[in-house]
């Protein structure tokens, strides 16, 4: 090879190939970082299927959407895509993809230096693949270089751009406090607060009767606690082998979005289950789980079969039995059952984002109901729940080794809304 044909083809390799191999310039943040603009990547097929802007295995097409240029296509589940960014102020950020399908349920995540910061990301059945949509969460970023990676867990989907917004100048995106127990008193407020009585069994066959008796919820210390008890116990309903509480604030509490909070402590053992979460006070779409339910935390078997992990669900679609749901689980670097935590969500329009500690772990945004339009159900009012059930369909039973009493505890329960 002559020192002519040695310069040429390598420069062809530097303007062909180099931003794969880490040449690519820093993104300046805030600012839009375009799909097409990685830095490395890993691809499972190999050319452009788009055959267009590179030539290497990532597929690009030109794109029809506002501002043209070209997006990322033909995405295969395990595909990622890096990029280097220069941050220029730390604070919030909100970061949005702009996304594009017709098939529904197609997962991505989002981390920067490793680090998984936006949780499971679910873009939404566009109708075609170039109908975009954007899915976004929020994150705290530092000054100074990062990696950005974009992971595909599902394929069929399309990728045009990343936008970085700061939030901190961005007096709209404070949360305002519109309601709270701090649980300072010496009892329920029952302001607040109502008590669920029944034994009927929350159409999961689980086994506890739900009491207003202070054996089973009382307010002291700051905190409030339920407590579920191995005793016998007859009412309306029948005999159970279990007591506990369910407290709910329907009619006195009742939300359409907004941020909720609860820092809690949870129970442990076979056969327990411990929950927050919410039910619409309307049924404005009908029967469960038609008008929705909000799963902001849900644990079972904590300590045994559960482990120390914690779920985040939506439940949607037809009246039952023809609903259906979908979550992810989050498992906290400290025990829930020894410490307390803050589980949370933030709920806005089309889109509801859940956090523990400050740790946003999943995000959803594709549902739907029989009767009515999207965001229907999650566009109606919806109240809070705090229960601790024993046994049902999905923890089990009770077994020899489980231990009672057992207690989930709260320190407070914080709403709060947008201006």
């Amino acid at each position: 090879m002559n020192i002519h044909h040695f310069i040429w083809r390598t420069l062809v390799s530097i303007l062909l190939l180099g931003p794969t191999l880490g040449w690519a310039a820093p993104t300046q943040i805030p600012g839009r970082l375009e799909a097409e603009d990685y830095d490395s990547y890993y691809d499972t097929t190999t050319g452009n299927s788009g055959g267009a802007y590179r030539y290497d295995d990532v597929d690009i097409e030109p794109t029809t959407d506002a501002g043209g240029g070209h997006n990322v296509g033909w995405v295969a589940a395990s595909e990622y895509l890096k990029y280097p960014i220069q941050v220029n102020q730390s604070g919030t950020y909100r970061i949005t993809l702009r996304s594009a399908t017709p098939y529904s349920n197609r997962g991505v995540r989002v981390k920067i230096d490793n680090t998984d910061v936006s949780g499971r990301l679910t873009a939404p059945n566009t109708g075609g693949w170039q109908n975009w949509t954007d899915v976004s969460f929020e994150t705290q970023l530092t000054s100074g270089q990062h990696q950005v990676e974009v992971y595909f867990e599902e394929d069929l989907q399309n990728l045009n751009y990343l936008d970085f917004t700061w939030l901190d100048d961005d007096s709209n995106n404070d949360w305002q406090l519109v309601w709270s127990d701090e649980f300072n008193g010496n009892q329920i407020d029952t302001g607040k607060w109502e008590h669920e009585v029944n034994g009927w069994g929350g159409g999961n066959n689980e086994l506890q009767y739900y009491t207003a008796r202070p054996q089973n919820s009382h307010v002291a210390n700051g905190v409030l606690t339920l407590t579920a008890r191995q005793e016998r116990y007859t009412g309306p309903d029948g005999t159970r082998e279990y007591t506990s509480a369910r407290l709910r604030t329907q009619h006195k509490g009742d939300w359409r979005y907004g941020r909720v909070e609860v820092r809690a402590r949870m129970p442990e053992g076979q056969g327990l289950w411990p929950a927050i979460w919410m039910l619409p006070t309307d049924d404005a779409y009908g029967g469960w789980a038609a008008s929705g339910e909000i799963d902001i935390m849900e644990a079972v078997n904590l300590n045994n079969g559960g482990g120390n992990e914690v779920h985040g669900t939506l439940h949607y679609g037809g009246e039952w039995p023809n609903n259906t749901y979908s979550g992810e689980a989050y498992t906290p670097p400290t025990s829930v059952v020894d410490h307390f935590h803050e589980y949370a969500i933030e709920w806005e329009p089309g889109e509801i984002r859940w956090y523990v500690d400050g740790v946003h772990y999943q995000t959803q945004n594709d549902w739907w109901t029989s009767n009515g339009a999207y965001p229907a159900p999650f566009d109606q009012r919806f109240h809070l729940i705090l229960n601790v059930a024993v046994g049902g369909n999905w923890p089990g039973n009770p077994d020899g080794s489980t231990v009672f009493p057992q207690t989930m505890q709260v320190d407070y329960v914080r709403v709060y809304q947008r201006p």
